[in-house]
């Protein structure tokens, strides 16, 4: 058996591996942001606030709850996470009149936030609330601005709300003849009602949701009502216009990676 040797070059080797792997290492670490509160044992390691967050998230199924737990745990209204491994922090602000000020008089100096990026890209991509300012965005910024003109919305949007709400009336009017006194839940009526309007201000064409609802309605002579003149009335639910779903997939969708662990692990799951 021979002696084990290692020649001065092996070790400089080495060496050099392990302080490569320990400056690598420094460099991935979060930077935090001078004079911004932050957790001190989470700048210290690689994933940062990510380990802690995900723990929340298993037993409450939310971060948003979490991320306005550490503005309280660092007691300070601005704070910065570190929700992306091996990127910039997240800066969290909970004073009002600083964020109104931010959104209504800076918004040259801050841009949007990617956030809203890591929620929404599966499903809008391409959609002006994702862009950060540059050419597209002017781009499209500009074919929206008419529709924010006073103009637009009394000749055009006003004129669709004002017809929405006359078939809303409407279809109330055939439920309370059949609910015959008993209260019955509006809410989602009222939704499905602002979603017909936006569709047809967005796209000039009828989704059609409480007309679909009232024709249903309209069929029923009788309906089975609880014993109980206080108790709510429950009316059969037709099948709703296929663009009506589509829209209801496509805003769940973005619910869930909104509320999820990771949101843009999420989308590419």
């Amino acid at each position: 058996m021979y002696p084990m040797t290692i020649s001065l070059p092996s070790i400089a080797v080495c060496g050099l591996v392990v302080a490569a792997l320990y400056l690598l290492y420094r460099r991935a670490l979060p930077k935090p942001i001078p004079d911004i509160p932050y957790h001190k044992h989470s700048a210290n390691r690689l994933l940062g606030d990510v380990p802690d967050m995900i723990k929340h998230v298993q037993d409450n199924d939310t971060i948003f709850d979490w991320m306005s737990l550490q503005l309280e745990r660092l007691d300070s209204p601005i704070v910065q996470l570190f929700t992306r491994p091996f990127g910039s922090p997240r800066v969290f602000i909970s004073d009002y009149r600083e964020g109104q000020d931010i959104l209504m008089r800076r918004f040259a100096e801050f841009d949007r936030s990617d956030l809203f990026a890591d929620i929404m890209i599966g499903t809008i991509p391409h959609h002006t609330i994702l862009k950060q300012t540059d050419a597209q965005y002017k781009q499209q910024s500009r074919l929206l601005s008419d529709t924010m003109g006073s103009k637009f919305l009394h000749t055009v949007a006003g004129a669709h709300l004002y017809e929405s709400v006359e078939q809303l009336v409407d279809m109330w009017a055939i439920k309370s003849s059949l609910a015959k006194g008993h209260p019955f839940d509006a809410a989602e009526d009222v939704n499905h009602m602002a979603l017909d309007t936006i569709w047809r201000i967005g796209f000039g064409t009828q989704i059609d949701t409480v007309k679909t609802q009232t024709k249903s309605l309209s069929k029923i002579s009788h309906l089975d009502l609880p014993a109980g003149i206080d108790d709510a009335a429950a009316f059969p639910e037709p099948a709703l216009p296929a663009r009506f779903r589509a829209i209801i997939h496509m805003v769940d969708a973005m619910t869930v990676i909104a509320f999820g662990k990771s949101p843009c692990l999420i989308v590419w799951g």
